[in-house]
């Protein structure tokens, strides 16, 4: 790879970035808009390891993929931060984790 090419495909990936509507504002909206969602989805958990319910359902998939990624990976972040801050969040990551992990 090439200085240029790695130039264009950074310009690519902003491109699709403004298009997908994110790419419009600002680093700091885009961690306010994030930590709302996140405070959302921390509000229906409640004390609940899934969401609407003690055992997990097709919509749990997409929001332990959102918060998974954040929780799990090591990157420094207000949201990681956040859901650092928020017990229900990790534990609803933790029980997802542990429901996938057993066999059918």
């Amino acid at each position: 790879m090439t200085a240029d090419s790695l130039d264009a495909a950074r310009q690519y990936n902003f491109e699709q970035y403004r298009y997908q509507g994110i790419g419009r504002f600002e680093p700091g909206e885009v961690y306010a808009r994030g930590i709302a969602d996140l405070q959302v989805i921390s509000n229906l958990l409640g004390d609940n390891e899934f969401l609407f319910g003690a055992l997990p359902t097709s919509i749990f998939v997409n929001v332990y993929g959102f918060v998974a990624n954040i929780f799990f990976y090591d990157i420094d972040t207000p949201l990681k931060h956040f859901v650092l801050t928020r017990p229900d969040l990790v534990r609803h990551c933790h029980a997802v984790r542990a429901a996938i992990a057993k066999p059918a």
